[in-house]
């Protein structure tokens, strides 16, 4: 039975009010945006088989698509946003993502698109959203850190491997004032800097102290000092293998809570940290007892044990759950943001320490977050 108009308004009411469109409605049942159309202008009826699905991906009563009887809406209230399979191909998850741009135009077009994700061919891209032309895992790695830029709510996790869900929640921006640092003393040397924390950028003043003169008037009246470690963290797979023991200067930074402050070197875990950026560590309570309560996808320092006495060997790299079920209590995969580099084994036994990366500081305001 082809639904008349008072139906099939209602019906188009229902997806625009939860922002979702044909093409997401088309790559997630699998057909053509054609037949979605032709469903949703009246040109053609459900059957039970389509039915069915949208009844259970949309929370809509099979019933009512069928024959226009009864309530809209089932029993059970409908998601606020489509649900995604995650066992969508990588093309149709990247048309999803398409979607979603073009929505909250934060792209304009196809080649828009092709550019943000470093994409040199457009036409390419078209078989891509369209399908024609698989989309393999090596791609779909190398776009991740682009639309992570652009769509910071969007899950690095369902977009790579389809798993979760497509939209994240952020935190809430906290409120920030303007050069939190102004109230320091004037002790040490003042210092322009940029923070990013909590998914914010901020300017602020800070002070760096260098001497004991400073150092013992700043603590005397209650400034929190964080020591800065002239050892640097290194991307990569071969990581830095020194002891964190000579203090450079210590840092006077307000509203940011860590124990130490360390620069970076190499590109690795660009554009998020690059090269020269300091960043700000924590303490991460880790316990290698219980090696899956660990926020996988986290940015981490991780120290790493060496054999025949060597310092550990120090990174800085997101931690993700391993795929194989049978090394997962005991190794952990260790992810670049900056995707020209390859993931490696850390194994849980050789973690001395873990720190949470806090904040991430600028001497020069060329910040991107």
């Amino acid at each position: 039975m082809v639904m008349d108009e008072e139906k099939i308004s209602a019906l188009c009411d229902y997806f625009k009010d939860r922002g979702i469109t044909q093409s997401m409605i088309a790559n997630t049942m699998g057909v053509s945006k054609a037949y979605v159309n032709a469903l949703l202008n009246g040109k053609k009826a459900f059957g039970k088989g389509q039915a069915k699905k949208w009844g259970d991906l949309y929370g809509l009563s099979p019933s009512w698509l069928l024959t226009g009887d009864g309530a809209m809406i089932k029993d059970t209230p409908a998601p606020a946003s489509a649900p995604v399979p995650a066992c969508i191909s990588n093309n149709q998850r990247l048309a999803l993502i398409y979607e979603a741009l073009k929505k909250s135009q934060k792209v304009r077009n196809q080649s828009h698109f092709a550019s943000l994700v470093g994409e040199k061919s457009r036409g390419n891209l078209s078989n891509y959203l369209s399908g024609s032309k698989p989309l393999g895992d090596d791609l779909v790695k190398r776009y991740v850190v682009s639309l992570s830029e652009a769509m910071p709510e969007l899950s690095l996790d369902w977009l790579s491997t389809g798993e979760g869900d497509m939209i994240r929640a952020l935190p809430a921006p906290a409120h920030v004032e303007d050069n939190p640092g102004a109230s320091l003393p004037d002790i040490g040397r003042r210092t322009d800097v940029w923070v990013g924390k909590d998914d914010r950028v901020y300017w602020t003043e800070a002070i760096q102290v260098g001497d004991e003169e400073d150092y013992q008037r700043a603590t005397q009246e209650g400034v929190k000092l964080i020591p800065e470690f002239a050892e640097a963290f290194r991307g990569g797979t071969t990581g830095e293998a020194e002891e964190l023991r000579t203090v450079d200067t210590y840092w006077g930074l307000p509203d940011v809570d860590g124990n130490m402050v360390v620069p970076i070197r190499g590109d690795s875990m660009a554009p998020r940290y690059p090269a020269g950026c300091r960043v700000v560590l924590k303490p991460y309570p880790f316990n290698p007892r219980r090696p899956l309560l660990l926020p996988f996808g986290e940015v981490f320092a991780v120290a790493v044990r060496q054999e025949d006495g060597y310092p550990p060997t120090h990174y800085l790299k997101k931690l993700h759950r391993h795929p194989d079920k049978a090394k997962e209590r005991t190794t952990y995969i260790a992810r670049s943001i900056n995707p020209d580099y390859d993931d490696f084994e850390v194994s849980v036994s050789d973690i001395c320490h873990l720190s949470a990366v806090v904040a991430r500081i600028e001497v020069e305001p060329l910040f991107s977050f």
